[in-house]
């Protein structure tokens, strides 16, 4: 059995660890805390992280991470799907994501690829678009509904 629960301000440590450990960027976690979902088994271990950054009807979804030792269970999408709904329910009609490596993954959850002077100039306010610390990334888009 698996639960999702809304992160607090007091899960922004373990959230930032649970993303290093999966090589993903910590920025921005403490401002956007209340965006993040956790998903945990029945004995509270920790099986992944997803979240969001909102800008008006846009949203950069981020953080998507999955414990090693429970991939390939479709986890990771159950999180997007999570996110993106929770998204939509505050204003959001479409998502953008940066990915260094799980361009394939995205795809089959709807996501294309975009270049990134077609992104929504209210999204470029987020860390992860600001430090240029993915240059190398792909820039996806989806519409969420």
């Amino acid at each position: 059995m698996r639960a999702y629960r809304a992160a607090t301000q007091s899960d922004v440590q373990h959230i930032k660890l649970f993303l290093k450990e999966n090589e993903l960027p910590v920025d921005g976690v403490d401002e956007w805390v209340e965006n993040f979902l956790i998903l945990t088994n029945q004995e509270g271990k920790w099986m992944g992280v997803a979240g969001f950054e909102l800008y008006g009807a846009s949203c950069l979804l981020r953080s998507v991470a999955v414990d090693q030792s429970f991939r390939g269970r479709g986890l990771g999408k159950g999180l997007v799907d999570a996110v993106l709904a929770n998204a939509n329910r505050k204003g959001a009609s479409k998502s953008y994501l940066l990915t260094a490596d799980a361009e394939m993954y995205f795809r089959k959850m709807g996501f294309e690829i975009i270049r990134r002077e077609d992104i929504d100039e209210a999204v470029l306010a987020s860390a992860e678009l600001k430090i240029n610390a993915c240059e190398h990334c792909t820039l996806m888009l989806r519409r969420i509904y």
